[in-house]
């Protein structure tokens, strides 16, 4: 099918396809899903949260409290972002997992639209586990903090949509690791996600002010910490959504004509 329409059912399909692949490795997913937060814990947490004195500038009761919620955003960004880099374009160029697709009913709309749709699956199971090892550490936080996993999964799903604009494009991987180096391991780290952005260079503020993942981290850290604002917590949400909706309006053009072609 070559339409451009949105169809449910398809979108259903394509993602049970992928819940269905995900069966075979779904014990290393579970492990480093909740392994990971633990050895991040220990590291930043009672480590490095161990040298840090004074956090007045942080808004935290303590290192753990900032450095916490700004991992669990964090880590789904970059999880987001290598989700539209090689796994994108071997689906879609290498494996003719997608050609596939397009034979069924299911139009080059709906195979893009129900892979965002598995990634928010996928990195709300990785908050998730996240989550559940971070109260564990710190105590409860709240009935907000349980809206955290789906914030953090918005975004990494917009944080997809916006690098598959880029990646669907393309005919091989050449830029890809130039693009992991450059850009989204930076974001990763001056995205607020260790300091507080408010003490970086106005530059570095700015620029990274723009992508999802500084948004994502705010509202996380703010439901965290029992402080999220309303009108602000709008804005981050905002920003997010329009890299999603933007992200899978350009990711259309590379589907189309990978898979129509």
């Amino acid at each position: 099918m070559t339409s451009s329409a949105v169809h449910p059912s398809s979108v259903l399909h394509v993602v049970e396809h992928h819940a269905r692949q995900a069966r075979k490795t779904w014990m290393s997913i579970a492990l480093s899903g909740f392994l990971n937060p633990v050895f991040t814990m220990l590291a930043l947490g009672w480590g490095v949260g161990s040298l840090v004195g004074d956090v007045s500038s942080l808004g935290t009761e303590d290192y753990l409290h900032f450095v916490g919620p700004g991992v669990l955003a964090g880590t789904v960004m970059l999880q987001g972002s290598f989700f539209s880099l090689w796994d994108a374009l071997g689906a879609l160029r290498w494996e003719g997992m997608y050609k596939n697709s397009v034979r069924t009913p299911a139009s080059y709309t709906d195979v893009l639209t129900g892979r965002l749709a598995w990634g928010f699956v996928r990195f709300l199971f990785s908050s998730s586990a996240f989550l559940v090892v971070l109260l564990l550490v710190i105590g409860w936080s709240g009935w907000g903090a349980l809206l955290t996993p789906f914030v953090a999964a918005l975004s990494g799903v917009a944080t997809a949509a916006g690098v598959l604009a880029y990646s669907s494009g393309q005919q091989s991987d050449k830029g890809f690791p130039i693009i992991s180096r450059l850009i989204i391991s930076p974001l990763f780290v001056f995205s607020g996600t260790f300091t507080p952005v408010e003490l970086m260079p106005s530059v570095i503020s700015f620029v990274v002010k723009l992508f999802p993942g500084y948004h994502g981290i705010e509202i996380t850290r703010d439901l965290i910490n029992q402080r999220a604002e309303l009108l602000p917590s709008l804005g981050h949400l905002a920003v997010m959504v329009a890299w999603l909706l933007g992200g899978w309006f350009v990711s259309q053009r590379g589907f189309r004509k990978a898979l129509t072609s």
